[in-house]
């Protein structure tokens, strides 16, 4: 079990983590080892619509750490990229 630390250290999560045809999810759990059925609802602490700038920070996050801009991509190169941009939020 893994921990994550939200909030300057405020909010604490346990969580496991596997792989299922080629995703990774996570299981959530509170510091008593119960099953957080969802995080934002079981912590009660960030408002959902948050989560759409989160995500969309996430894919900018992903986008400077992976854009080489003296390299010359191909179309097909940048399809990719947006799609792990997409996918960003739950890396």
């Amino acid at each position: 079990m893994q921990e994550l630390k939200l909030y300057q250290g405020k909010v604490q999560l346990f969580f496991d983590e596997r792989t299922y045809r080629n995703e990774k999810y996570q299981t959530f759990y509170n510091k008593a080892g119960d099953k957080i059925k969802s995080v934002t609802g079981g912590l009660k602490c960030l408002n959902k619509e948050a989560l759409k700038f989160w995500a969309a920070n996430r894919a900018a996050e992903y986008f400077f750490n992976n854009w080489d801009p003296k390299k010359k991509y191909t179309k097909e190169e940048v399809i990719e990229l947006a799609k792990a941009m997409a996918g960003a939020h739950s890396i």
